[in-house]
This record gives C-alpha cells, structure tokens and sequence, in this order.
C-alpha cells in the first residue's frame, strides 16, 4: 500500500536583530496582534541576537521573549560573536531543516499586518510548484506596492503607505508568479530547506543571498509567489545602511550573474509581464478621483476639420464635467496652438509619453501602430477609441501589413467604440463584427452653423463672391478624388476658375492650389466668400466636414450621392444648399445647369431626421456617459485580456511599428492561436465560470483558422 507523507508541519519565523533596539518593540507589537494566526499556522519564533555586547538590544529581546512566550513558542538565541546577517540567518535554517518545517526569514525592521501569516502559508499550499511566498510591502524592491515608490520608504509615511496599498492591492489577483523574491518576509517551503540547504556564505554579509537561494531552486523549478492580499511594513537598510548596501550589491551581482546568467533576462521579462503591467497600471493612477486621459496624440499644429472637433470635445468634457481630472495627452506647444493651455480651468496637459495611468483612456482617432495599442494598454484599465473610418482598410495602398490586426485587436479588447457617423459605425461592423452593441455608440459630430463659423473674423466688404469660382476640397490621397475632377472640370469649364485646397500644385493656368492647414482663419473665410460654389468630390469619407463647413457658411456645395452623405443631410436643419451627384459626369451636368440658372437641388429627396442636431457640449456630455455606462465590474477582466494578449504577441516577436504583428502566425498560425486560446481556457478554468461559452469560441476560432489557412497556402 502506498504511504503519502502528510503536508502538515509547522512553521519557524527567523528574526536576525543587530543592535538598533528600538525596532523590538515594533516587531514584537505585530507578532503579538497576529499571534492567533501564529498559533493557527503552528509557528515557533527563534530570535537571533548577533550583536551579543551590545546591552540595550540584550534588555530589548529578553523583554520580548518574555512577553511572547506563554502564548506563542519562543526562543532567544545568541551568538557568541558577531556574524553577520548569512551566518546568523542560516543558524536558523538549520533548525528549521532539522525540525521538517516551513522557515519564514523575517528581517527585524518589519511590522506583519493582521492576516499576512495564515495569507502566506494559503498561498504556499495552492501550488505544488510555490516554493517562496512574499508579501507586498512600502519597501521591498519587486514586493513593494506601489512599485518603486520612493516617497513611502520612510515611517513616518506608514499610514500613507498602507493606504495606498490598501487601494491598488484590491484590483489585483490573489497572487502573482515573480523571477525572484526578498528576504525582508520570505516563506520558505520546508522542502526547500531540506533539498537545496542554506543561504551561501559566499555573500559575505548580505545581499543577493536570496536571489541567488531562489534560483538555486528554480533550476527544478521552484517559484516565488507574490502574495497580492498580505503586507508588511518594512523599513528597510537599517541594519547594514545604505552605503554598505550599494557596496555589497556591486560585489555580490557579479557573483549571481556569473552563476544565473538567466537572472537579468528573467527580471526584464517580468517587467513587461501582464501582472507587473496591471500593478504598474494601478499603482500610478491618482487615488480618490476618476481620472480620463483622451490622447491626442493625432493633433498637429495645423487646422483641419478633425483637430477642431478634438479640441472642441476636449473642452467641452474638461469644462462640463469638474468631477473627472481630465487629462489631455499632446505635446505642449500643440495644446498651446489649439488654446487647450490657461483657458480650461480643469484640463491638464502631459505628454503621451509620461508614465501617469489613468481610468479611462479615450483615444481620439483609430490606432495605426501596435505601440499605440500597447501604450494605451499600459495607461489606463479602460480604453475606448473613436473609429473615425475605415479608409485606410479598404483602400489596399494605404494599409500597412499590421492595420487588419490592429483593428481586431481593437474590436476585441476596448471597453467601447465611438463612431462619427452611422455610415462609418455600419462599415466598421461589416468589417469587424462581433462587438456587442452596448459597447458601441455613435457620436455624430456637431450638425449646427455656429460650431463651424469662424468668430471676430471681418472680411472687407470687397471681397464678393467671384462668378464662375469654385473652392474644391480634397489633398493628394486618391479616394478624395481631388485630381481627377480638377482634370475634368479645368478642360471642360476654362471660363471658370478653380481653388484647389489641399494641393500643393496642378497643371492648369485656371486651377489655383492653397495647402491645407497653414491659412489663418481669415484667409479661410475668404476662400468660402469668394467662391460661388463649393465642391468635394471625395468618394469615401467617415464624416466630411467640408459639406457641413460650406453648409454653415449658407453656401451650395456639390458633394457625391453616398450613404455617408445623405445621412448628413437628414440630419442637417439649417442653412445652405447641397446638389448630390452620382458622377463625374454627372457633375458637370449639374454645374453647367447651376452657372446657367444659378439654381440647385436643395437637399433633393433627403428624408428629414427627427434627432435634433447636437453643438459639441452635448455631444461631450453623451460621450461621458457612454463611457460611464459601460459595466465597471469587468474592467479589470478587460484589461487583463488586454496586456496578456499584448504580451504573446511581442513574446512571439513584435514589439515596433514596423515588426509585422502577425510575423509568427504567418510562419505557424497556430501557434499564435494556440497560446492566445490555452492562455484564455487557464484563465477560465480559474474562473470557473462560462466554459461552454470560451469553447465554442476556441473550436469557432479554430475552424476559421484552418480554413485560413487551406485558403491560404503561402502562409503555411
């Protein structure tokens, strides 16, 4: 019959103490407050004097082992001679070895905090394979919460500290796998002690000792768990002081690294791993209020139809809503253009590279790289985009090897979509489906004049409309189909005379061109006064703000007959006139009966909306609150989902723009889809919850993939 060793065995707490006798109190107060945990989890306290001359710390410990005693097993060793922190700590080791328990080095500027102790102990028996446990501390390297947080190192920031820590460890899991741990409050599993022994005393008197003990064991792969729901306060370098700390850390890092090359690489990965990721995430967002960032990184110092609605948003969010700390993520010289700097009491403006985290993130304008999907990942635990078209997808010369990628990814890990437009919210759904649609919204831009004319301009009385002047928008980009109709119209209308805003130069003595973005508002407002009529001839467009610019000037625009644009007109209800055409045939047709009649179709056969336009304050104010309705409970799910799938992509080797993002998959699919999906099935399976839903969604993933790739033998 076979015989299974039992599990159970206590635990021994080592506290090495050198001088410094005012820490006894603190220690000996914590481990009095948790001694029903102590007692609970069966542990003995051996207390190491190694500085046994040294009166003050003697009178201090034998107090204390006097204290504790009757409740909880303690014992007061002293060693007959200064050894250091190794030697001393491995006196206790050996005990621990020769007894079969747990050992749980504790350094003696700490202070346990209620629960930590029976938390520590859990967390070691949940995997076979934990062989470390520590808990989170105020100053504790890779254990601190917040990470590399220097301002709580000191006492005196304790509560501080342990509020703070209180606030981020609730949206992490219950632990985390680290590289390496610290020996401030390290629990040791007994078999540890028993197969790879004591701490080498080759470090001399200390530091790196425990790395180089937790890679020892990690050759058999032994871990170190990172207990999320534990802490201990730790003051830490007390003991040794700061400069033989930095003097030993040089020394001893040489010893490790020649013995664990894997060492750097292990603390590197870990840094761009998932759950360091989403600590960090937390860690450095502002505590106490709902903070939103809206990138917009896309704004250039110009003018354009798309920078006027982003900053109009921009503002009309930070002035409306006092309640959010609204960020806005550009460089400060374009904030200044755009006058986001001194006029809006509660924007700030920080550069999309600072390292803040926020709760929200709204991007203005769809992503184009994968370093802005990662950058948005790492900046806040919601993220929402506005999908401004899909051009660049469905014109082939203007996407990138990335884009169908990115824009999956997109689809799959935002908390929400914004649209401009039902005609492009339809696109993007026909393209990329699967969104659920309370995840999505339409936030049609401002449909009213006033939100499109310029204020304090005075044009001269003398500038009137010239007859037979047409301003035709566009730029270089062939679906804006600028060229071509300035071909057709130059050769068949030479009696009339053309502005060309967008081009930097055209063939034809009555084609004048203006570039788009430098002119003042003025000269813009002149261009508008003088041309008799308006045309933009773009065959493909998400929203079109030269049809409503003209519009709201009171101006005929000729635009073409597109789904996108007769949705505009139904919901336009004020001025202006606008003559669809089918092409550019049709065009010239329709402008020669305007120059002779100077008539038009205004608005012909559009269907009236019932929605009343909305000016940009309240488009603002409905972004928020869709933002706000999206269900708080499954953003930490999201962003988890979010960096871990982040995370398999650059482990398969992407990491910049220009890294194609699907490289490995192209080499082998499955590979990519196989961890991304084994990765989900864990996840799921630690849930316990929706199985039947995640397989139908692996096995329908999987179908699709194969047939992908039968259809799509060069990619095999």
């Amino acid at each position: 019959m076979t015989k299974i060793p039992s599990q159970s065995c206590g635990t021994l707490i080592i506290i090495p103490f050198y001088k410094n006798e005012q820490l006894v109190r603190l220690i000996g107060q914590s481990l009095a407050e948790c001694k029903e945990e102590l007692k609970t989890k069966d542990c003995k306290i051996l207390l190491i004097n190694d500085s046994p001359e040294y009166e003050p710390l003697m009178g201090e410990l034998e107090k204390l082992t006097e204290s504790l005693k009757n409740e909880i097993s303690t014992e007061l060793l002293v060693n007959k001679e200064n050894l250091g922190f190794i030697k001393t700590t491995n006196i206790g080791l050996e005990r621990a070895r020769a007894t079969n328990s747990h050992a749980l080095l504790l350094n003696s500027d700490t202070e346990i905090f209620p629960n930590a102790i029976t938390e520590l102990h859990e967390i070691l028996q949940l995997d076979p394979m934990i062989g470390f446990v520590n808990p989170r501390s105020n100053n504790a390297t890779i254990c601190s919460l917040p990470p590399d947080s220097v301002e709580f190192s000191d006492r005196s920031n304790k509560e501080r500290a342990v509020a703070r820590y209180r606030e981020i460890s609730k949206h992490l899991p219950r632990f985390q796998f680290a590289p390496t741990g610290v020996g401030f409050c390290l629990l040791i599993r007994n078999s540890i002690v028993s197969d790879f022994g004591l701490l080498d005393e080759v470090y001399g008197r200390g530091y790196n000792e425990e790395n180089d003990y937790i890679f020892r064991a990690n050759r058999c792969g032994f871990r170190v768990a990172l207990a999320n729901k534990a802490y201990v306060f730790h003051s830490g370098s007390i003991s040794f002081g700061t400069d033989a700390k930095n003097e030993h850390e040089r020394k001893n890092s040489q010893i490790l690294l020649q013995r664990y090359p894997e060492y750097h690489s292990a603390i590197a990965s870990y840094f761009e791993s998932t759950p360091y990721l989403l600590e960090n995430l937390y860690s450095n967002k502002a505590p106490n209020k709902v903070t939103l960032a809206i990138d917009c990184s896309t704004l250039a110092k110009a003018h354009n139809g798309t920078f006027k609605a982003t900053r109009e948003i921009v503002r009309s969010i930070a002035l409306q809503h006092p309640n959010l700390s609204v960020t806005a993520l550009c460089s400060r010289e374009v904030a200044e253009f755009h006058g986001l700097i001194h006029s809006i009491p509660n924007l700030l403006v920080k550069e999309i590279t600072d390292t803040e985290t926020y709760d929200i993130l709204l991007k203005i304008g769809q992503p184009f790289s994968f370093d802005e999907i990662k950058r948005a990942a790492k900046k806040a635990e919601s993220i929402f985009y506005t999908m401004l078209d899909t051009i660049a997808w469905d014109c082939l010369y203007l996407r990138h090897s990335q884009l169908d990628a990115l824009w999956k990814l997109t689809a799959e890990h935002s908390n929400g979509l914004l649209f401009i437009s039902d005609y492009s919210k339809q696109l993007f759904n026909e393209r990329f489906p699967g969104v659920p649609p309370e995840n999505q919204y339409t936030c049609w831009l401002s449909l009213k004049s006033e939100d499109y004319l310029s204020t304090g301009i005075n044009i001269p009385e003398t500038i009137k409309p010239v007859p037979n002047h047409y301003l035709v928008f566009g730029n270089h980009y062939a679906h804006k189909y600028l060229v071509p109709t300035l071909h057709q119209l130059a050769g068949k209308f030479p009696d009339s005379s053309f502005t060309a805003f967008g081009l930097e130069s055209f063939p034809s003595s009555n084609v004048k061109c203006v570039k788009a973005g430098e002119l003042t508002d003025l000269e813009i407002e002149v261009l508008y006064r003088e041309a008799e009529a308006i045309i933009f001839p773009s065959q493909y467009e998400g929203f079109g703000f030269p049809v409503v610019e003209s519009l709201a000037r009171g101006k005929t625009v000729f635009c073409r007959d597109t789904e996108l644009n007769r949705q505009l007109l139904s919901r336009w209800k004020e001025g202006g006139n606008a003559i669809l055409y089918r092409s550019n045939l049709n065009l010239e047709q329709l402008l020669r009966d305007f120059q002779k009649n100077k008539s038009h179709e205004e608005k012909t056969n559009q269907i009236m909306s019932d929605e009343d336009p909305l000016d940009y304050a309240q488009i603002a104010k409905n972004i928020v609150q869709f933002i706000q309705s999206t269900s708080p409970t499954s953003r930490y799910e999201q962003a988890h989902s979010r960096l871990s799938d982040i995370e398999v992509i650059q482990s398969l080797g992407t990491s910049t723009p220009q890294t194609d993002i699907v490289t490995a998959s192209r080499l082998d699919p499955l590979v990519y889809f196989g961890v991304k999906l084994l990765h989900r099935l864990n996840s799921a399976l630690k849930k316990k919850q929706g199985i039947g839903h995640f397989i139908d969604r692996a096995i329908l993933k999987l179908v699709n993939l194969r047939n992908y790739i039968k259809n799509n033998e060069q990619l095999r």
